[in-house]
């Protein structure tokens, strides 16, 4: 690898203290490695941004570009948007001509925000294709119901969504919550190039994260589960699948981020996940008295690509120079 320099109860938490003071930024006076600075859109991080640590390169997207990402593997699956903090209820109903506006209310009351239990009404964020709110689509079409969907976190946007299986593909039926006797049908082709495939309600198959081979980290707004509460992370750090990564804690190791090499690699063999959420937000710390975040002390990360490549990596700054979230900083380095 040839590196270049260039929601809801607990949910409150997480988005309501988005203030940090400037203690938050860790100094790093000369890093020993390529450093990327992330943009999510400040506060809001109202993006995405994928990295290929490979190049350096990064890929930005807007959160609410996307509706639904179905999976291009050998299965069928449908994920909403964790990064808009979407939510999903089945009406209970699988044929158009059968819904009425009963069975819509129904679903939009399971998905009441506050402090419910939402457990089945999120995907999994630690799991790729599984555990997910809309069940895995079924072959047989009467079995995949229509879904509400509850696209954003504000919930200011809602629709109703059906997916099926279609000549190896899915074929996307959605519809307003408003006007459901219209709808629009979408068709998407499964590509071996990319995870996944995604869909926009509004325009159709868009473009959100690079093919599979171009990625490893992804700096997004997620939503968790936490004891069977939907709960909103902001700076959530997630791997792309077949991506594997392992914490380092200097004060256990007694080894530091500076020295940290291959040798220590073999001599410590620490535990790599392939969790999507190793990371996660393990990166940072709130503290309650202060009510501000720091990133993490004494901690860094070893990232196993899809090649088999190990680079060392250490997040050092959430802020921008004007103190404003949403400006992530880390630097890496391939172990020698």
């Amino acid at each position: 690898m040839r590196l270049q320099s260039t929601f809801i109860g607990l949910a409150f938490l997480a988005t309501a203290f988005s203030s940090c003071s400037e203690d938050d930024t860790f100094k790093v006076e000369e890093p020993i490695g390529a450093v990327i600075n992330v943009d999510m859109g400040g506060d809001a991080q109202d993006h995405q941004v994928y990295i290929n640590l490979n190049d350096s390169v990064t890929t930005r997207v807007a959160n609410n570009s996307w509706d639904l990402a179905l999976s291009n593997g050998s299965e069928f699956v449908a994920k909403i948007n964790y990064a808009a903090g979407a939510e999903a209820a089945t009406t209970g109903i699988n044929d158009w001509s059968e819904l009425t506006s009963e069975a819509i209310e129904a679903a939009v009351a399971m998905l009441p925000g506050g402090y419910q239990t939402m457990e089945g009404h999120v995907d999994n964020p630690s799991e790729f294709i599984t555990d997910t709110a809309i069940p895995a689509i079924s072959s047989t079409a009467s079995d995949n119901e229509i879904f509400v969907i509850k696209q954003n976190s504000s919930a200011t946007s809602w629709a109703l969504v059906q997916v099926l299986q279609e000549n190896g593909g899915y074929k996307v039926i959605t519809a307003s919550t408003d006007a459901f006797d219209t709808q629009e049908m979408y068709t998407v082709e499964k590509d071996a190039m990319y995870n996944f495939s995604y869909v926009s309600f509004e325009s159709g198959a868009v473009s959100v994260e690079p093919a599979k081979g171009d990625w490893d980290i992804a700096f997004t707004q997620t939503t968790a589960r936490q004891e069977g509460v939907a709960v909103a992370y902001k700076d959530y750090i997630i791997q792309n699948q077949g991506v594997k990564v392992a914490l380092i804690d200097e004060l256990e190791t007694s080894v530091d981020f500076a020295s940290f090499t291959e040798v220590d690699l073999e001599t410590l063999n620490p535990e790599f996940s392939s969790s999507r959420t190793t990371i996660g937000s393990s990166w940072r710390v709130f503290d309650f008295s202060t009510y501000t975040y720091t990133i993490t002390p004494n901690q860094f990360y070893l990232i196993e690509d899809l090649d088999g490549n190990v680079v060392k990596m250490r997040i050092t700054a959430m802020l921008n120079t004007e103190g404003e979230r949403g400006y992530q900083q880390f630097e890496y380095t391939e172990l020698q």
